[in-house]
């Protein structure tokens, strides 16, 4: 009898260490996943014509919930050309490009052309534990009287697990907390609305036991 439980004890003081080892593991992960990144780069060769001169501006906002933002790209020319080709380099498992990836753009010598380009960011699956810092370029190439003019640029977005953009934008930040105070209003109201029919229920089945009818 002695030697039918020693085994099973033993069996059982393993499991109890291999899941506080196991769930030790999770609390760390969870705790200090953001303090570890996962890159995700362009292979996209930066060069810089003074003919085509570009910026590309970080997102300033986040819409709630759809995560989307926008990338600005601002080129200052010293070319006329009707013609010239805007290609966007992004990772598409992370996120959705609206519209097409190549455009054709104007640009007027001396004057600066802006082109806006929204992102969404994908449901990605399984979720992710660590921040991700994603790489988007641009490459501009135009092409005047022979001869081949060629500009590209990068950003760089660093977004939470679950693809915020951090450090959070104010208008994610506004967004996220006029829902959750609507949310909130929408449940508390019900909460009450409910309280009330259950009020005068009740106060209606008490006076109908409190009458004495006659039959």
């Amino acid at each position: 009898m002695y030697k039918t439980k020693k085994p099973l004890r033993n069996i059982i003081v393993h499991m109890v260490i291999m899941a506080m080892v196991l769930f030790t593991q999770i609390f760390y992960d969870t705790v200090y996943a953001q303090t570890e990144e996962q890159e995700y780069n362009q292979e996209v060769k930066i060069v810089s014509n003074p003919a085509l001169k570009l910026q590309l501006e970080k997102p300033t906002d986040q819409e709630y919930p759809s995560k989307s933002f926008d990338i600005i790209l601002t080129v200052d020319s010293l070319i006329d050309s009707n013609r010239v080709g805007v290609t966007w380099f992004y990772n598409d498992r992370l996120l959705n490009i609206t519209g097409p990836e190549r455009d054709i753009v104007s640009v007027v010598k001396g004057e600066k052309t802006t082109l806006r380009k929204t992102f969404t960011p994908e449901v990605v699956l399984p979720p992710s534990l660590v921040n991700r810092r994603v790489e988007i370029a641009v490459e501009v190439n135009g092409f005047v009287a022979g001869e081949n003019y060629l500009s590209s640029a990068e950003t760089v977005v660093l977004f939470t697990p679950d693809m915020v953009i951090t450090p959070t934008l104010d208008s994610y930040s506004r967004a996220k907390t006029m829902n959750t105070i609507r949310v909130w209003g929408l449940w508390s109201g019900a909460v009450i609305l409910l309280g009330i029919a259950i009020f005068f229920v009740y106060r209606q089945f008490r006076e109908y036991l409190n009458t004495d009818e006659i039959v």
